[in-house]
C-alpha cells in the first residue's frame, strides 16, 4: 500500500529489493524528479517508541556509503502506529537534524497521516483494504443521481443500437459478396 501511495504522490516508485537480498536500510525508492531520489522504510508495527524511531534512521545511515551517490534527497519513515506522544515527537526533531546534515529532507508518515493521504484514493483503499474501508477513509460515496444514471444509460443505448447497426451492415455487405 505506502509503495502505491508513494507511486500516486511523487511517481516511479518501486520497491527496493525482494525477499532475502539487502536492501540498504530502504524498503521503497521513489524518483520525483530526474536526478532526486526519494527512500522509504515501511514499518507495520502498533508500537513505534522513539527508540525505534532512532533505530530506523540509523539502519538507513549504516549504509550512507551505498547512497551517498544516489542522489537521496528525502528519507520517508512510514509507519502503522500513532507517533503523537511528545517523546515521540521529539525523537522526530532530532532525526530530522540529523538527516539534515547529510542534505536529506525527513519525514514521518504516522497512521494518520497515511489515512489523510488516502483519502482521496478510493481505488487505492479498495484494493489493499477492501470496498467496505473506502467510507470510513474516503467518506461516504455518493450514488449517482437518478437523472445520471439514466442519461448514462440512454448514451450506452445510443452506443450499442449504433455498433450493432454498423455490424449489421457489415454482416449484410458480406453476405452480398458471397453472392457475387
Amino acid at each position: 500500500m505506502c509503495r502505491d501511495l508513494l507511486d500516486i504522490e511523487v511517481g516511479q516508485c518501486a520497491e527496493f529489493g525482494t525477499n532475502g537480498q539487502a536492501q540498504y536500510g530502504v524498503d521503497l525508492t521513489a524518483r520525483p524528479r530526474d536526478e532526486a531520489l526519494d527512500v522509504a522504510q515501511c514499518k507495520s508495527e502498533r508500537d513505534f517508541p522513539p527508540a525505534k524511531i532512532r533505530a530506523a534512521t540509523q539502519e538507513f545511515l549504516d549504509h550512507w556509503g551505498y547512497w551517498k551517490d544516489k542522489s537521496v534527497v528525502r528519507f520517508i519513515l512510514f509507519v502503522a502506529s500513532e507517533l503523537s506522544e511528545r517523546q515521540r515527537q521529539e525523537e522526530i526533531f532530532k532525526q530530522r537534524a540529523i538527516l539534515s546534515g547529510y542534505g536529506i529532507a525527513y519525514e514521518v508518515w504516522s497512521q494518520s497521516t497515511i489515512v489523510n493521504r488516502l483519502r482521496p484514493h478510493a481505488g487505492l483503499v479498495t484494493t489493499h483494504l477492501g470496498a467496505e474501508w473506502v467510507k470510513y477513509i474516503c467518506g461516504p460515496v455518493e450514488e449517482p443521481s437518478l437523472r445520471l444514471q439514466l442519461a448514462g444509460m440512454s448514451a450506452l443505448a445510443e452506443r450499442l443500437s449504433l455498433s450493432l447497426s454498423r455490424s449489421e451492415e457489415h454482416t449484410s455487405e458480406l453476405q452480398s459478396r458471397q453472392y457475387l
